[in-house]
This record gives C-alpha cells, sequence and structure tokens, in this order.
C-alpha cells in the first residue's frame, strides 16, 4: 500500500492532510517502522510514530506546532 493508502485507512479525514505532511517528511526508518506496525494492524502505534515525527521535525525547525494540529505536542500540556 502507499502511504497515502495507510493514512486514509488509519487516521480520520479531519487529520489527513497534517499526517500526509509530516510523514512525507520522515526519514525512512520511520517510514518502515510506520508500514511495519501498520502490517501488524497496530495502527495506534502508527499515529504515536507520526506524533514523533511531528516533534522532532518542530525540534529541527522544520515545521512548527500550533494548537490547532492534531500531531505533534505535549499530550500533557495544558
Amino acid at each position: 500500500m502507499t502511504l497515502k493508502e495507510i493514512i486514509d485507512d488509519v487516521i480520520k479525514p479531519e487529520a489527513r492532510k497534517e499526517a500526509f505532511k509530516i510523514m512525507d517528511m520522515a526519514s525512512t526508518e520511520d517510514l518502515d517502522e510506520f508500514n511495519k506496525y501498520y502490517n501488524n494492524e497496530s495502527h495506534n502505534i502508527c499515529c504515536l510514530i507520526i506524533d514523533n515525527v511531528k516533534t522532532n521535525l518542530v525540534k529541527q525547525n522544520k515545521l512548527t506546532q500550533t494548537p490547532e494540529d492534531h500531531f505533534g505536542g505535549d499530550l500533557f500540556e495544558e
């Protein structure tokens, strides 16, 4: 399956554009891990991988984090 097909299958519609943008910038290692967990039907882990990739991209100043974003950020942030 393509990255777009996997994201369409796993991610809710309103978050798909952001997820694809993030994973389009992901490393080969992150993409391989994403595919592995998708193939193992561990879709919740796929979402955590997207979160992790987003957090790393923000730290590298390649993306920004806004309150409206579906991925990245601190889960415990108020």
